[in-house]
């Protein structure tokens, strides 16, 4: 058993690198990949822990697309530390995240919701910090009741506190990765808002691009709506 889509810390996982190479090795997989959004932040962590208890780990990221319709996320597998094309573009992704957290913050601030950047930097434990983190603070704040409602009455695209951020186009994406010698995956294809010929098409089109696979099994989706 293996698993190809994981996040850690290093980005809106629940657990450090360390502490989700070890559940997965507890688990009974023999190989898993390290995937955290527009950073590659957490795998010297996960490599360490992946060497010593035999489990092995494949580096990647999950970055963010730009589409005119849905979100699209591309899984990139076997994306080394080093430097390379992707890789430099990552830094350039997560300043711009980096800038839309303060413009974040910044809104709800102004909704009159009392919450502070030092909070979801802190929440986020060192790692790349994103929307589910400000989600989080919210809750634990007790400003919302659950995740969902913070993302549902802010920070979902459409409300108040959603800020866009710079994202790569599908082409780009994956000309990079293939450049830094990795390969695309489409994850959670259902995310694309899309159904029947109409994704299909979707797919078709990424094909053409170059993707080299997508995901058909995804833990949120229920056994009959998969793609």
């Amino acid at each position: 058993m293996i698993d190809l889509h994981t996040h850690s810390t290093a980005s809106d996982g629940t657990d450090n690198p360390q502490a989700l190479v070890h559940a997965a090795h507890e688990a009974g997989l023999s190989a898993i990949a390290l995937t955290d959004h527009d950073t590659l932040g957490g795998l010297p962590e996960a490599s360490t822990a992946a060497a010593d208890l035999g489990l092995r780990l494949v580096p990647g990221c999950e970055i963010s697309c730009e589409v005119d319709r849905g979100t699209c996320h591309l899984v990139v597998l076997f994306l080394d530390g080093d430097a390379g094309p992707l890789q430099d573009r990552l830094s350039d992704l997560q300043r711009g995240r980096d800038d839309r957290n303060v413009r974040i913050v910044e809104v709800l601030r102004a909704e009159g919701l009392d919450i502070t950047l030092d909070e979801v930097l802190v929440r986020a434990g060192g790692g790349s910090v994103g929307r589910p983190h400000v989600a989080a603070v919210l809750k634990e704040k007790g400003l919302v009741a659950s995740i969902d409602e913070a993302f549902d009455r802010w920070l979902a695209r459409g409300r108040s506190a959603y800020v866009e951020r710079a994202r790569l186009a599908p082409a780009e994406a994956i000309q990079l990765a293939h450049a830094s010698g990795a390969v695309t995956v489409l994850a959670h294809p259902l995310s694309l808002d899309r159904t029947g010929d109409d994704l299909d098409a979707v797919v078709a089109e990424f094909a053409s691009l170059g993707l080299d696979a997508m995901e058909v099994e995804y833990g949120r989706y229920s056994s009959g709506s998969g793609p």
